[in-house]
């Protein structure tokens, strides 16, 4: 187990989670040394406390009156917020299916519906991710287009369609959001990072084996279980290997919860060697393993451990993981894998003198001069290499 969830404040967290992932499991001991405001700074930390004003309200005796204010007030804005995202979801996934495209909605808002029960104050979502039929890429892009999303800007110009699975759109007036502008993650595969082949996974039999699912009010589809758990897995330790918090380890394990008996150990574990996942679903498994005991069961976990893993695959999980944050690095990792003398070069080019109008929508700055903008990407480049490596 990883050690920021030994401490007290994360033990406490966990009884709560895992009883409601097992109701009756365990009786709930509340540690008597708890600091209450230290233990908000956990919750909060791990992007949990919006869900715990819900679960304090179910379990008074648990948490002080003032407590469970307080994470009241964490929730209100993530409702409010969740409002008004909520409406670009219901134009977008209604527009898709007057145009007849297929969706599947992934992770936060196919999660948002069933395990808290629709209700997007407890589960801060900046984004809504969603996968359309390899035919039906350049349809859904006219469609976002024609709501006024459009693509954030690329380094190179199509990269995203020849190299990528994905790409993020935005509307182009969002004036008035609480938080941060709502993205939506537009995928024709899965992970977007080009060193994992956007070919690997068919995209085909992954609509064909979806589960019905409703969101906004739009009937969707979401990935079938044991895709989803290596879809998941994945995208925790590619994306989020430096900020892992418990909220991800525990939605993990609801989705093993949810499928119950049905889930299918070999399949789920031969899709993520086929896709070059397998390393990522092993790792998280173990953690989630730690965390909530006997949610995975133990012949899974015996036969992921006794597999042999190509070094190449070990090699580039371990190359994007210390990536994070430190662009020299992150460049590295794409400059080798990606395929073609070509591609290489032209990246290579790039990445040191990329265009005007991408540094500027990048940095969030009117600037025109290049000498300047130049110098402003050497300058965060260096932050996130020396955060990177004070991290490691």
């Amino acid at each position: 187990m990883k050690p920021q969830f030994t401490t007290p404040d994360a033990q406490f967290a966990i009884a709560c989670l895992s009883q409601e992932l097992s109701p009756g499991k365990d009786e709930i001991i509340v540690p008597q040394d708890l600091d209450w405001d230290r233990f908000l700074a956990f919750l909060k930390k791990n992007r949990l406390a919006p869900h715990f004003a819900i679960l304090a309200g179910k379990q008074k005796m648990l948490f002080p009156e003032e407590f469970r204010d307080r994470l009241k007030q964490e929730r209100y804005p993530i409702l409010l917020y969740g409002d008004q995202c909520q409406l670009q979801v219901r134009e977008v996934l209604s527009a898709f299916r007057n145009a007849e495209i297929q969706v599947i909605v992934l992770k936060g808002w196919a999660l948002i519906q069933w395990l808290y029960g629709g209700d997007f104050g407890q589960r801060f979502c900046e984004d809504i991710d969603i996968l359309v039929p390899l035919d039906a890429v350049k349809k859904a892009e006219s469609v976002l287009d024609s709501l006024g999303f459009e693509g954030l800007r690329e380094i190179d110009p199509g990269f995203s369609s020849r190299l990528s699975n994905a790409r993020a759109y935005q509307k182009r007036d969002q004036s008035g959001m609480i938080y941060r502008p709502f993205t939506i993650g537009f995928h024709w595969g899965l992970t977007h990072f080009p060193y994992y082949d956007k070919d690997r996974v068919n995209t085909a039999e992954l609509f064909e084996r979806s589960i019905p699912l409703t969101v906004a009010g739009v009937d969707v589809a979401e990935l079938s279980h044991e895709d989803q758990v290596v879809y998941t897995c994945a995208h925790l330790a590619l994306h989020h290997r430096i900020q892992e918090n418990l909220l991800n380890y525990f939605e993990i394990a609801a989705l093993i919860k949810r499928a119950g008996a049905v889930f299918n150990w070999k399949k789920a574990i031969e899709r993520a060697q086929h896709w070059n996942y397998f390393v990522q679903l092993h790792q998280v498994l173990e953690e989630v393993d730690s965390i909530f005991s006997g949610v995975i069961p133990s012949a899974a976990l015996s036969e992921m451990r006794q597999i042999q893993v190509p070094w190449r695959e070990k090699w580039i999980d371990r190359m994007v993981a210390g990536s994070k944050g430190n662009q020299f690095r992150s460049a590295l990792v794409e400059l080798i894998a990606l395929p073609g003398l070509g591609n290489k070069l032209r990246q290579t080019w790039l990445n040191l003198f990329p265009p005007r109008e991408y540094m500027q929508q990048r940095y969030n700055t009117d600037e025109t001069n290049l000498a300047k903008l130049y110098w402003r990407r050497v300058w965060f480049a260096l932050l996130g290499f020396l955060r990177s490596n004070r991290r490691q």
